[in-house]
């Protein structure tokens, strides 16, 4: 699981309940089932009939658990594969690319290779990968967007229960002492809307919607090397371009990583010259 998600999540439902408890109540006081059925069935129901089935059962399964575990990214890695692959290029033609497919595990940098094998120029290859990566971003845009429609409806599924409870209290204004106790349970709801929405719902839809950009520049970064090999650009420069493409901070990780390995990096995260490593 994501180590950010976890501490989030930790560190809210911690100080919820040690407020109710310093509050002077009991967690106990703030469970009640059918405050709990309202808010979270009128919520999934609502956000349901957003969605078509298929779309309902994809963002469940795999988008949700998105947010919930690590995507990683690694750039720098990316960049040193496109560059491999833009000296074997340049020295031996685009055609001795096709011995190197097999190392190519992304599906979409392998696509864009192989169309620069086929022959492909330059305006047909974007046409086409620009609108793979269009059709990746309106997929990341449905599981965003669920997520941020259940965070609207949690709330006003818990004050539509609180309205039910309400009316339910002035049905039995003869027995003052199920009033204070009907009132307390009828508030349940809104409190259980509004914690369901801010600490589960709209976190999840922001998590999704970084982890979304961060794959969508990774796309980017790979349509542009491919045209930097198709166009037969010395590596050097496209190593160039694509370093300067991608933020300075998602390349760090990358950048620890050879320095792990003896290698030092600097401000355009190239290799030193000059120092000869033992």
């Amino acid at each position: 699981m994501d180590i950010a998600t976890l501490i989030g999540l930790v560190i809210s439902i911690a100080s919820i309940l040690v407020g109710m408890v310093l509050g002077g109540g009991s967690i106990r006081m703030y469970w009640q089932l059918a405050a709990a059925i309202i808010v979270v069935g009128g919520t999934f129901g609502a956000s349901f009939m957003c969605f078509s089935l298929r779309d309902n059962v994809k963002i469940l399964t795999k988008a949700g658990m998105k947010a919930l575990f690590v995507v990683k990214h690694d750039f720098r890695k990316q960049i040193d594969q496109i560059v491999t692959l833009a000296k074997v290029a340049r020295k031996e033609g685009l055609l001795s690319l096709e011995k190197e497919m097999d190392k190519i595990k992304d599906p979409f940098l392998r696509k864009g290779i192989q169309l620069t094998i086929d022959g492909l120029d330059s305006s047909k290859i974007i046409e086409i990968l620009e609108t793979e990566i269009a059709e990746l971003e309106q997929r990341h845009k449905k599981g965003i967007s669920w997520f941020r429609a259940a965070g609207g409806f949690a709330p006003t599924m818990g004050l539509l229960g609180t309205v039910m409870g309400l009316i339910v209290i002035l049905g039995n204004l003869e027995d003052p002492d199920s009033i204070s106790k009907g009132i307390g349970a009828a508030f349940l709801t809104t409190l259980y809307g509004v914690i369901l929405a801010n600490l589960f719902f709209l976190p999840v839809a922001n998590k999704l919607n970084i982890n979304s950009a961060e794959e969508v520049k990774m796309k980017q970064l790979m349509l542009k090397g491919v045209l930097g090999i198709q166009s037969g650009s010395n590596p050097r420069i496209i190593e160039e371009e694509l370093v300067a493409f991608v933020p300075r901070e998602l390349l760090l990780n990358g950048n620890k990583g050879k320095q792990k390995t003896g290698q030092k990096v600097n401000k355009k995260s190239e290799p030193e010259t000059g120092k000869k490593t033992g």
